[in-house]
């Protein structure tokens, strides 16, 4: 008996002690990276929501810029590289397709898209899109949400984008009632 007492090795009470040790450490690492995934994802989703958010707030500001013709009684606004384009039956010039969330203008029969598909990354969406025109001030006021696939509010712009073209009511630049020409699409 004291030739094995005397070997020098690891006892079953010791292996399992270490397993045990190496167990923990291997969930808490396992908790740990699971965490900095999902926080990696949420911190690029709200990026690239962001990111949505300025292409989009610089690409209707650049259309309605150098917009021109915006008559209340129509509702029709010359969009330079667009044409003519109608307002819906609430007077929005740019309307949100509801199934994909992209922006889109009706000019005739056709609808032309704002942006591409590809601007809009992991189904982020646009929603409630509000474009109004003052003619008092000659400037279109617009807001807009970017939304995930739950529709949870990641991003949102509101600014307002001053018409440098003619911009008339009833036929005459910078002249008539200086009403309001509603133009919000939900």
């Amino acid at each position: 008996m004291k030739k094995l007492r005397s070997q020098s090795g690891m006892t079953l009470t010791e292996m399992l002690c270490a397993l045990v040790v190496l167990m923990l450490i291997s969930s808490l690492l396992a908790v740990g990276v699971r965490f900095a995934v999902q926080t990696y994802r949420t911190s690029m989703a709200d990026s690239q929501a962001q990111m949505l958010c300025s292409t989009v707030t610089t690409a209707i500001a650049d259309k309605l810029r150098y917009c021109s013709g915006v008559t209340s009684k129509d509702g029709k606004v010359f969009i330079k590289d667009i044409g003519s384009v109608e307002s819906n039956e609430q007077g929005s010039f740019f309307q949100v397709d509801e199934d994909t969330g992209q922006i889109v203008m009706q000019s005739g029969s056709e609808k032309k898209q704002l942006l591409g598909a590809k601007s809009y990354p992991r189904g982020l969406k646009i929603r409630e899109l509000s474009v109004e025109f003052s003619n008092t001030d000659r400037r279109f006021a617009v807001s807009f949400d970017v939304t995930d696939t739950a529709g949870t509010v990641l991003a949102s712009s509101c600014f307002d984008v001053r018409c440098i073209n003619d911009v008339t009511n009833s036929g005459t630049p910078g002249g008539g009632s200086g009403t309001d020409v509603p133009a919000t699409g939900r």
